[in-house]
């Protein structure tokens, strides 16, 4: 056998091997030093050697011997191998059993192939003192270390999930993609405490199992740095010393690798820690790291400079964490420590809003449940207004308590009620231990104050404490026993506790005993509102009819709790499709505040109801009626609320709708820049905004995509519909109609983007909604339909296409009236589906 030939066969060998084993390999082969040196040099930075790494899989399934001895049913011990779970260039993985324990385990086998070298027995060996070492819940754990003549086997914790590759990272929420990277996080941490780099950090070895747990996996390039020396900390980045590392070789993938590491270099704990960023920028950006369809040596060039694309998406804090993991520089990276506590400051802010800057988003979503309805989401509550008037009542009300006495209290110039609030909310526990009730009182009326303004954590710490004290007072006065269970409910419902939130309304009602009281009324009214968010629209409309009618016997009462009942009740009747009913309920309210001028209606009761009314105008057609109301709405609003108001975004909004429909686009674009630039205001002014302000600006994101989807922009479409169903689904609920829409929304983006198999699951998610919500057939379940019945026949399923053409004609038959828009729109749809299909 000529060089060449030897070496051609040699490099079949070490080419299915990890970098590292591949040179191990070479050292203890027994051939020509100029065989080896050539292979050698083929394994080094190059063109070969990053295909190798690029393709590994492929040339893997292409020069790997034919035959592998399979071992299952062999045991060893007390460990019997099952069947294959995988297989790598050094060992293959096995389902296996521990016979004494009784517990499924998988076993990695040494491939009796590499006949066993020291230096491969060595690094296996490595594994497994790696592993024995690093005990933490995120570390995948090695249970027992098997050595035998014809084989040495780890016996490993037995993993059932995914891999990180294999998860949808963009249908994850925002909470499970930190609890992800912190799980990583930590493992980094443990592992670098004890000088341990692992290497090869990639989705493919980080594992989430049935449970939920995150796995770090395959330690076996991982290193040990100056035995692991047991005094270096976490806080440190450790080097690996040059001589346990041929010089010029790479271990790892080429994705996924440091410059260092891609440039065959010293390694530290630094370099896991660019890996990480990496990983973190496809956990939480849809930007990639690199741009598609690199070669190989391209992907060398980029990684070599740590040359990677920033992502775009994100807030500013986390996006520069990212960027700082990946510094060029080692020592300009993050310690594990480090990253654990920025990722956890940045965790703890609220969601960042996207900044739109001069874009004009425009209203485009013409079904029903896509309309603001403010009153459901703000209960009648002047947020801003209120807040302020509320946080002075009870700061006057508290200073006369309290006297201060704090020396910077009394010289500060500019004492704000919510500092004021604050120092009484300190006191409370000290200054009222003798008056339990009146001390519960006031934490529940600060904590209302907290909510009214936004800042949900504490208002839930204070109305908590109030609520379950309240509870131990003897002889407390019921009144304030139905008050703080009323204004506790009210937070949990807003926090989308609904169940609790109920509980808490009916237990303020019984408290009250008469079911006439004008308090029992305003419960009520929250209780049809609860029911009105779950789609349960039979029981709101129920509960407001009872509510309407005590009201009539007694008229004495606040005009408020009226005119309140008759919106959630036109609201009820209008996303449930009675469009009739809902105009009625929402014109009698206005006919009422019309008859009574002397009355002290809430703004945003009427402001509210004329909005509504302009809804149904919109929906069935009367855009110039509705647009003169919307006019009215946007005057009014700017003459009564202050600058930046959280209504005025609705006003803006609903009023770039009937511009939209009535083709003034110029106009459109001007009162939708308006709402986004209040969104921009109110977002910079408080960083601890409700669910309110969050859905409000939801919905104007889902504009913003259906604008990009309109325009042909599907790529900028999916990822703003993905973001709006992650914000919705946390607001409302994944099951909830709203939801749906867009659900439906980002299946018809996916579909124009060629991705069938999304856009298809997406349909079938938005078609079990809507075919349970209790909304009559409407277009957005027939658009549903018909993506759906596209893919099907992009696939050629004819008969099954020809299916649904035949139940959507039923459905749209059945409707009362029958709709002859959509009627049309079906036919031509899959008239446009038969031209499309391929001669037989």
């Amino acid at each position: 056998m000529n060089n060449k030939q030897q070496i051609d066969e040699l490099l079949k060998k070490v080419l299915i091997m990890e970098t590292q084993e591949a040179f191990d390999y070479l050292e203890s082969v027994k051939a020509d030093d100029e065989v080896i040196n050539q292979v050698a040099l083929l394994l080094k930075p190059s063109k070969t050697r990053t295909v190798f790494l690029q393709e590994r899989g492929l040339m893997d399934a292409i020069i790997r011997p034919k035959q592998r001895v399979d071992l299952s049913g062999t045991t060893i011990k007390n460990f019997k191998l099952l069947k294959p779970l995988g297989e790598g260039g050094m060992g293959a993985v096995y389902l296996g059993e521990d016979t004494t324990l009784q517990r499924q385990v998988a076993i990695k086998a040494l491939h009796n192939s590499h006949q066993i070298s020291p230096k491969i027995q060595d690094r296996f060996r490595r594994e497994a003192l790696i592993l024995s070492q690093l005990d933490h819940p995120n570390i995948c754990r090695i249970y027992n270390l098997i050595e035998t003549e014809q084989s040495d086997y780890l016996v490993l914790e037995l993993i059932k999930g995914k891999t990180l590759k294999q998860t949808h990272l963009q249908q994850l929420s925002r909470a499970r993609k930190f609890d992800i990277a912190l799980a990583l996080l930590e493992a980094l941490k443990t592992a670098h405490s004890k000088n341990i780099i692992h290497r090869d950090l990639k989705p493919e070895n980080i594992m989430i199992n049935d449970k939920g747990e995150v796995k770090v996996l395959d330690f076996g390039i991982s290193r040990l740095g100056e035995s692991a020396r047991t005094d270096q900390t976490a806080g440190e980045h450790h080097p690996e010393k040059t001589s346990q590392t041929v010089q010029g070789t790479v271990m790892g993938t080429l994705t996924y690798m440091s410059p260092e590491q891609a440039a065959g270099e010293d390694l530290t704990t630094a370099s896991d820690i660019y890996t990480m960023g990496l990983v973190f920028q496809e956990i939480f950006s849809k930007t990639a790291v690199y741009a598609d369809h690199l070669t190989a040596e391209q992907l060398l060039k980029l990684s070599t400079a740590a040359n990677t694309q920033v992502p775009t998406d994100l807030s500013q804090d986390l996006t520069q964490l990212i960027q700082r993991m990946k510094s060029k520089v080692p020592a300009e990276r993050p310690t594990a420590i480090d990253a654990i506590e920025l990722l956890e400051k940045i965790r703890n802010k609220p969601a960042r809003r996207l900044k739109y800057g001069l874009v004009a988003v425009l209203l485009l979503i013409a079904s029903l449940s896509v309309y603001k309805h403010i009153n459901d989401l703000n209960r009648e509550r002047q947020l801003a207004q209120i807040a302020r008037e509320q946080a002075e009542q009870v700061t006057e009300f508290l200073t006369s308590i309290f006297k201060v006495s704090n020396p910077y209290l009394q010289q500060a110039e500019d004492i704000t009620a919510i500092n004021l609030l604050e120092q009484g909310a300190q006191r409370i526990d000290t200054e009222l231990k003798e008056q339990p009730q009146l001390q519960a009182f006031l934490k529940a009326t600060i904590g209302d104050v907290y909510h009214v303004m936004g800042l949900l954590d504490q208002a839930e710490s204070l109305l908590k404490k109030a609520y379950n004290s309240i509870q131990t007072v003897p002889d407390v006065n019921q009144q304030i026993h139905a008050s703080i269970a009323s204004m506790y409910g009210t937070l949990r419902m807003d926090q989308g506790a609904y169940e609790e939130a109920e509980a808490l309304f009916q237990e303020a009602i019984a408290v009250i005993g008469n079911k006439a009281a004008a308090e029992t009324l305003a419960n009520k009214n929250n209780l049809a509102l609860i029911y009105n968010r779950l789609n349960q629209f039979e029981k709101t409309i129920k509960t407001t009819d009872e509510i309407i009618t005590i009201y009539k016997q007694h008229p004495e009462y606040d005009l408020n709790i009226l005119l309140n009942a008759l919106n959630t009740s036109g609201m009820a009747k209008q996303v449930s499709g009675n469009l009739t009913g809902a105009e009625n309920s929402f014109q009698k309210a206005l006919d009422i505040i019309k008859a009574n001028p002397t009355a002290e209606i809430d703004f945003s009761n009427e402001s509210n109801l004329m909005g509504n009314l302009a809804g149904v105008y919109s929906a069935t057609g009367r855009s110039v009626e509705s647009l003169e109301l919307r006019k009215k709405v946007v005057e009014v609003s700017e003459q009564l609320l202050p600058e930046n108001h959280p209504d005025l975004i609705g006003a803006y909004d609903n009023l770039a709708v009937d511009y939209y429909f009535l083709d003034d686009l110029e106009q459109a674009k001007f009162w939708n820049k308006k709402s986004l630039e209040v969104f921009e205001n109110l977002a910079s002014e408080n960083q601890h905004q409700d669910d309110n302000f969050n859905y409000s600006y939801s919905m104007t994101l889902a504009n913003y995509g259906v604008l990009l989807t309109r325009s042909n922009d599907y790529q900028q479409a999916e990822f703003v519909f993905s973001q709006v169903i992650e914000n919705m689904s946390g607001i409302l609920g994944a099951e909830h109609k709203t939801v749906a829409d867009y659900v439906q929304e980002l299946a018809n983006v996916k579909l124009n983007l060629g991705l069938d198999d999304e856009a298809f699951i997406l349909a079938e998610q938005a078609i079990e909604v809507f075919a349970n919500d209790g909304i009559p057939f409407s277009s957005r379940e027939l658009k549903a339909w018909i993506i759906k019945a596209t893919v099907l026949n992009r696939r050629g399923l004819y008969d099954e296409v020809n299916a649904i053409e035949v139940k959507m004609k039923a459905e749209l038959a059945a409707m009362e009236p029958v709709s002859e828009k959509l009627l049309n729109f079906a036919n031509e749809k899959f008239n446009a589906l038969k031209q499309s299909r391929k001669p037989e």
